[in-house]
């Protein structure tokens, strides 16, 4: 059966508005069918990138530092090997994905900053 636009918009909000356990039945009303032979698909591990990745071994523990000081030392790092490199949030996200580090605002003489901190057993640690 076909629905005009204001007639599935209004199916719509019957359907948002209503108890999950009843939507088999709605449906039904409506001659809506239930697809259950749906294949969900995993998402691909999302890589580090190849700068980055090269990039973190050659350079001492990063835990503690402040995450622009880390991305100019990057973008250095970048200009001496010709390569271009990506932008400071996706940076600061690879670095957390390929590290298992997370970053926190941290205030330093008035000024806020990120600092990367690197998970160790389930806490947090700092330098020093």
């Amino acid at each position: 059966m076909k629905y005009t636009v204001e007639q599935k918009i209004r199916i719509a909000n019957i359907i948002s508005k209503s108890n999950p356990q009843n939507l088999p039945y709605i449906l039904d009303i409506f001659g809506i069918e239930r697809k259950t032979d749906i294949e969900v698909t995993p998402l691909a591990p999302q890589s580090v990138d190849e700068t980055v990745s090269d990039f973190l071994t050659e350079i001492d523990d990063i835990n503690g530092m402040v995450s622009s000081v880390v991305y100019k030392a990057y973008c250095d790092y970048c200009k001496g090997k010709e390569a271009q490199p990506i932008t400071h949030i996706e940076f600061s996200r690879q670095v957390n994905r390929a590290l298992k580090s997370s970053t926190i605002v941290k205030r330093f003489n008035n000024t806020v900053c990120r600092v990367f901190l690197r998970e160790r057993g389930g806490c947090y640690e700092t330098k020093g």
